[in-house]
């Protein structure tokens, strides 16, 4: 049986019921990670001699067509000033025998405060930050520290495109699995 798990790393733990927080990484990664919970995995590897041949070639193509539902989607959910956040959206599956991940995130240096938004309060951010934005947004140069300012007593809010895109296509990543299972039945029941 095949149970999912979607995480996103953060600091503030658990979003709902559905979301496994990961641990922040000490870079500026910003990943959804797919994960699948095969109930009964150590005792269907103890029976059979090579459990990556089994296992693995149907477990890569679920979570990598997981893995491109969700990045399709966030690609089509993101906030749009240049494309650069939208362009470095990618996955990564587990590169192990038996893939039991997938990822969909971007390297961005500002996917986390796009996604999450910044709380009030917080330190505003460098005005060299948002200078490329103001100037696109006919903002004039005088005053992107009164911008700068702004943001930080006010915030932003986020937009959660990875979580999202994720909760948007969990459907169809429950029926990718669901084909991974009856895959795996069927390599099982011809060996």
């Amino acid at each position: 049986r095949l149970a999912p798990r979607v995480g996103i790393p953060t600091s503030e733990g658990a979003r709902d019921a559905q979301v496994l927080a990961i641990p922040a990484r000490k870079c500026h990664l910003m990943t959804v990670q797919i994960t699948y919970t095969i109930t009964g995995l150590d005792a269907l590897i103890a029976k059979t001699s090579n459990p990556a041949q089994l296992l693995g070639p149907p477990l890569r193509k679920g979570l990598t067509t997981s893995a491109l539902l969700v990045e399709g989607e966030a690609k089509r959910l993101v906030p749009v000033d240049t494309g650069n956040l939208r362009r470095t959206i990618t996955h990564k599956v587990d590169g192990s025998a038996v893939p039991l991940f997938a990822e969909v995130g971007t390297n961005a240096t500002y996917a986390r405060a796009v996604h999450d938004g910044r709380r009030a309060g917080a330190k505003a951010p460098p005005v060299s930050a948002i200078r490329g934005w103001a100037s696109r947004h006919g903002i004039p140069a005088t005053a992107l520290f009164v911008v700068a300012r702004a943001i930080g007593r006010k915030g932003t809010k986020g937009r959660p495109f990875l979580m999202n895109a994720f909760r948007a296509m969990h459907g169809k990543i429950d029926n990718a699995m669901a084909t991974v299972a009856r895959e795996i039945e069927s390599r099982w029941a011809a060996r």
